[in-house]
Parts: C-alpha cells; sequence; structure tokens
C-alpha cells in the first residue's frame, strides 16, 4: 500500500475552487508569506485570515500544584537570597534554603501565549475564493 501524505488527503477532499498551498514567511511585522515555488506571490495581511493559534494572545488559565519549591529570580545559585521585613523594608541575608510549597492555586490567571509566525517560518495555507482569499492552516514542521 502506498503512503499517503495528510496534504493529499485533504486535496482529496477538497472543493474545487480551494487549493492548500506551501509558504515562506517573509516578514512579520506587517506579516507577508510568499509562496514556495512562486517568488512574485506575496500574500500580506488583505489577503491573509490568521488564526489565534498562530498569533500572539491574551488568555487565561488555571493551574494548581500540589507540591513543591518556589524558586525565585533573586535566589542566587548556592540559594541564599535577602529577605525583606514586611513594614520595616530591613533584609537579613538568610543561609542556603528553599521554600516548600504545599499547595499553589491561580484560577482565571491572565498568560501571554507567544506564537506568532516568524520570518522564514514555513506555513500550509489554505487558498478559497479563486486564490482571492488564503487561510493560514498551520506551521510545517521539519
Amino acid at each position: 500500500m502506498k503512503a499517503t501524505s495528510i496534504k493529499q488527503i485533504i486535496q482529496s477532499m477538497q472543493v474545487k475552487d480551494m487549493e492548500i498551498l506551501e509558504g515562506v514567511v517573509t516578514s512579520q511585522a506587517p506579516l507577508n508569506i510568499q509562496l514556495v515555488n512562486n517568488e512574485k506571490m506575496v500574500l500580506n495581511k488583505d489577503i491573509l485570515i490568521i488564526p489565534q493559534h498562530l498569533t500572539d494572545y491574551k488568555t487565561k488559565m488555571s493551574f494548581s500544584a500540589i507540591a513543591g519549591i518556589v524558586l525565585s529570580s533573586k535566589t542566587k545559585p548556592a540559594g541564599s537570597h535577602n529577605h525583606t521585613i514586611s513594614g520595616i523594608g530591613s533584609t537579613s541575608t538568610i543561609e542556603d534554603h528553599e521554600h516548600e510549597l504545599n499547595d499553589l492555586q491561580l484560577t482565571q490567571v491572565e498568560v501571554t501565549i507567544h506564537n506568532a509566525l516568524k520570518k522564514d517560518e514555513r506555513v500550509l495555507l489554505l487558498s478559497y475564493n479563486n486564490g482571492k482569499m488564503y487561510y493560514v492552516l498551520d506551521r510545517v514542521v521539519e
């Protein structure tokens, strides 16, 4: 049995005026994508539809951890760091130690997902409306 690629499977199911193409991001801001094997065809934001998962975007998430260790960016390589005494503002250096974490729950915390397309990344595009619009399906992992 001959192996079939996902691209071939999708193309076999597509409507006649749709086509799956490959492109390369030539510019991040503004976003421009050049079609592979067609140096003259550069697509811009006016004819591209970019799904949210291929952008930098903010979303909310919940996170919980049952146990672990709290690490701080202020902790020195040996583990010691300063503690500020609340209300007084004075600091003191504590011997090497770790802060144990018994339970941590963060609910509805806003996070930024950095997943925008970058220069030189390869993408799959769905061409539709007789080649007047292009939907970016996903990155091509090599």
